[in-house]
């Protein structure tokens, strides 16, 4: 819900994995994604745990898929929020190389012109949440429309997001990575450390275990020097997150930011997959 008095509003979707206490506080609308599990369609966080789906996930006959939400979906929260008072809406959403979720955004916003406008954050999961939160906090603070875009177009440059997976067989199988191909073969068992560039996934380290894995991300994490806002996503890894976020709480302005991935990324990325996302002054 919007706060009174609050002429713009920030809305994002669920795979910004943004903390229900920080949408609340900031007045940010989330839409939820959908996921389908064995021919059964699911609003993200309605009808399956995120526990569940990870202990479910090796054992499906087929892979989980996601989508976006309806047009209709996002012109409901749209009106929603105008309704409460708001006079303008940005909409910011995951990378539009990775998910057509923006097409979706676009044609709901179609109607409703000048007062709903668009960022691609080029990122996912707290890449996002990190971006809505800038706007957010310009928009409380009674900022102009320009200033809160600004914001997020700021966060955006200097947000910086790498990850390491368990498996590639689940972003192989989901087929969002390009350069994963079906013939990788051994590869499958090697361990892939990954970033965002410029909105899409690319291959940023490789070594043999998980500890080396995590060595490594956490020596790229370190090289970014201060950071304003550290995140932690995770899929069903909270003991190496933590880890990870006591190794690198010194360096980050606010407190890290831990979360456990909407199912619609860890539909993705699989069980066991950790990411450090950070973002510069």
């Amino acid at each position: 819900m919007s706060h009174p008095k609050q002429s713009i509003v920030i809305v994002t979707d669920s795979t910004s994995d943004l903390p229900e206490a920080d949408a609340h506080e900031l007045g940010i609308s989330v839409v939820p994604a959908v996921l389908t599990v064995e021919e059964q369609t699911l609003v993200d966080g309605v009808g399956i745990s995120r526990e569940e789906l990870y202990q479910r996930m090796p054992d499906l006959s087929k892979p989980v898929t996601t989508a976006a939400p309806s047009p209709a979906a996002f012109a409901e929260v749209y009106e929603r929020v105008l309704s409460e008072g708001a006079k303008q809406i940005v909409s910011i959403h995951v990378s539009s190389k990775l998910s057509g979720m923006l097409n979706v955004v676009n044609q709901a916003a179609a109607d409703f012109k000048e007062r709903v406008h668009l960022v691609d954050s080029e990122q996912v999961s707290l890449g996002i949440a990190f971006q809505a939160k800038e706007a957010a906090l310009q928009a409380v603070r009674g900022a102009s429309l320009s200033a809160v875009i600004d914001a997020a177009h700021h966060a955006r440059e200097n947000i910086k997001l790498i990850a390491f997976v368990n498996t590639l067989e689940y972003l192989r199988r989901g087929g969002r990575v390009s350069w994963l191909s079906a013939g990788l073969g051994s590869i499958l068992q090697i361990k892939l450390l990954l970033e965002i560039v410029n909105g899409l996934v690319e291959q940023l380290d490789r070594v043999r275990t998980r500890k080396k894995a995590l060595e490594s991300l956490l020596a790229h994490a370190r090289s970014w020097g201060p950071l304003k806002r550290l995140g932690i996503p995770h899929a069903a890894a909270p003991e190496a997150a933590f880890a990870v976020a006591d190794e690198l709480r010194s360096v980050s302005e606010h407190p890290p930011v831990i979360v456990d991935v909407t199912p619609v990324i860890g539909a993705h990325v699989g069980p066991g997959a950790v990411g450090i996302v950070g973002m510069r002054t």
